[in-house]
């Protein structure tokens, strides 16, 4: 099953050319805009005419429940949505303030920004973090320092060097690139800050972990990936209780 990527706003323009782009990455595209069936089919058709999967639908993103009901037909005819694209708005930026009627005014926010919220709302968000955890704090050192290197190689390639800059740690990028060509491994982990390790990765014992995962993404995620080593009855009964915990909270 492909991933999906929903674009709502479908048009020749932007939202045509963002679906494009995401199958011909791999992506399911779903597009939806409120008319035009014959240019919906013919966007449609380029996608999968160029190998891509693609499936589209008329969607007046002003009607109740229609954005919210296309998400979760999408979710279980097709497959979980990965992307969602919002490119509504009403065009009424071109005016004064007093040449713009109420009825004008109300339809820009319902398609500009309440239309968002709604699809914002309708759509899981599922978090995969880093976790470095551990029973205790001597085995969570041990963690820490393999989690360390692990991060140090991201940063060392430029696949990653845009996470780097956002965070103001794009320097860093260059010096662990070296380090990386010379095969000086050892030296690389020493250059993870705690700093960085803690923006990368949620670190705790088993008893701190939970805790930690629900603060990170309270009011962010609504599915959060967990999971620990499991090699016996009893890491098996240890994730059940840390993933109730988790619910709880919840």
């Amino acid at each position: 099953m492909k991933p999906v990527c929903l674009v709502i706003g479908a048009g020749a323009g932007i939202g045509g050319t963002v679906a494009r782009r995401f199958a011909r990455e791999g992506y399911h595209a779903v597009l939806c805009r409120r008319s035009d069936a014959d240019g919906l089919n013919t966007l449609v058709d380029a996608i999968t005419g160029d190998g891509g999967a693609a499936t589209g639908f008329l969607l007046n993103a002003i009607e109740a429940n229609a954005i919210e009901e296309r998400v979760a037909t999408v979710e279980a005819d097709i497959g979980p949505i990965e992307v969602a694209v919002y490119n509504l708005g009403a065009q009424i930026g071109d005016r004064a303030l007093k040449d713009t009627s109420p009825k004008a005014f109300e339809t820009g926010w319902r398609l500009g920004t309440f239309g968002l919220f709604r699809l914002a709302a309708a759509v899981e968000v599922c978090a995969s973090p880093l976790l470095v955890t551990a029973p205790d704090e001597q085995a969570l050192a041990q963690r820490i320092r393999n989690v360390r290197a692990r991060i140090s190689f991201y940063a060392s390639t430029r696949t990653y060097r845009a996470v780097f800059e956002h965070h103001g740690w794009g320097d860093l990028v260059p010096e662990l690139s070296v380090l990386s060509r010379q095969q000086r491994w050892e030296e690389m982990p020493q250059q993870i800050t705690d700093e960085m390790l803690e923006t990368i990765a949620i670190v705790g014992t088993y008893d701190q972990i939970t805790e930690r995962v629900w603060q990170r993404y309270e009011g962010v995620a609504t599915r959060v990936e967990f999971n620990i080593p499991v090699r016996n009855d009893t890491d098996r009964g240890q994730l059940r209780e840390m993933i109730q915990d988790l619910r709880r909270a919840g």
